[in-house]
Formats: structure tokens, C-alpha cells, sequence
């Protein structure tokens, strides 16, 4: 990938012998060596996870030269990626299918797993037959709402729903407030 030895050196050696403790009701576990993952906290461990996950999803984005996704303004977009979170877009359910199958495949070749319970699929359709009766996809719940990054999206495209849910989340904490 181009980095100079002298960084990969220095990262390993920051990630080299790594352990971790645990807190569990006010008592500390014994050290743990950790052999896989990224250290939290650290300000390199996001850079290097979107490296690694460029690394993992370039290859399936380019399999057969994939041209799925959907065009907005212009540009081919097939994933979206923040931290540990990944959202991939496609234009029909074969075609979502094969790009997590691609994905699952490449994943397992580095170690890295989908979690399937965490795993979902929404459908959104320009002529809003969202509503359909497909209850799966692949292994993957289908629903009509989740919440991503901390916002409620919704098949309707509408942020009224995520607004109620705002408005709802001020208003519990307001109750929680004491007078001063």
C-alpha cells in the first residue's frame, strides 16, 4: 500500500505485547493479551480500521468489475463507511445479495465476521413500495426503520420520525432534570 517501513514498524510496535483489563463491578480482572483488534481510545485505531476495511471492500467493489450501487449526482455509490459501521446500497435484491456474499467471503479471509444479528436491510423504493412482504434477505432481518449514527432512517425518507424521536429523547431528559 505504499506506507514507509518506518511507520509499519512503529505501529506494530505500538500494537506488539497490547493486553487489557477489565472492570466488572468496581474490581479490576487480571491483564489480558489481546491478539486481534484495535486499541480503544488510541487516535491511530480509527485510521487503521478504515484502512483495513478499504483493504477488505476495494477487492469486492471491483470483483468482476461490479458496477452495482445507485447514481446520486452523478457518482456510483455502493457503500457508505464510518468507524465500524458499513451501509451497502444497491440497486435490487440480487444484486445486494451478491455484494454480501462478496463481502462475507473477502471478510472471512482477514478474520473479520458480519454480525448478522446486528445486520439489516431496509427497502426503499422511488415508487414507495416499500411495504413489501419480504421478511429477509439472505441472512438479514428486513425492516422498515433502524437506527444509524444515531439517527432514525426510515424507508419513507422522511425526517419526520427521527424528529418525533429527538422532540421524545429532550423531553425524557428534561423530566430527569432537578430544580435548582
Amino acid at each position: 500500500m505504499g506506507v514507509p517501513y518506518h511507520l509499519v514498524f512503529l505501529i506494530q510496535q505500538l500494537y506488539e505485547s497490547n493486553s487489557v483489563r477489565v472492570r466488572i463491578d468496581g474490581n479490576l480482572s487480571d491483564q489480558i493479551a489481546t491478539r486481534k483488534g484495535l486499541r480503544q481510545g488510541c487516535v491511530l485505531s480509527p485510521m487503521l480500521f478504515n484502512i483495513y476495511s478499504e483493504f477488505v471492500m476495494r477487492p469486492v467493489l471491483l470483483l468482476d468489475n461490479w458496477n452495482g450501487g445507485i447514481t446520486i449526482g452523478g457518482s456510483k455509490i455502493s457503500n457508505l463507511r464510518f468507524a465500524d459501521d458499513t451501509t451497502l446500497i444497491a440497486a435490487s435484491q440480487e444484486e445486494l445479495v451478491d455484494l454480501l456474499n462478496n463481502l462475507e467471503q473477502r471478510s472471512a479471509a482477514h478474520d473479520l465476521g458480519i454480525n448478522y444479528n446486528k445486520t439489516k436491510v431496509m427497502i426503499i423504493d422511488r415508487d414507495h413500495d416499500n411495504d413489501r412482504e419480504i421478511k429477509s434477505i439472505g441472512r438479514c432481518e428486513v425492516v422498515q426503520s433502524f437506527v444509524y449514527l444515531g439517527s432514525l432512517i426510515d424507508n419513507s425518507g422522511s425526517c419526520e420520525n427521527e424528529i418525533r424521536r429527538r422532540i421524545q429523547q429532550a423531553r425524557e431528559a428534561m423530566t430527569k432534570l432537578t430544580k435548582i
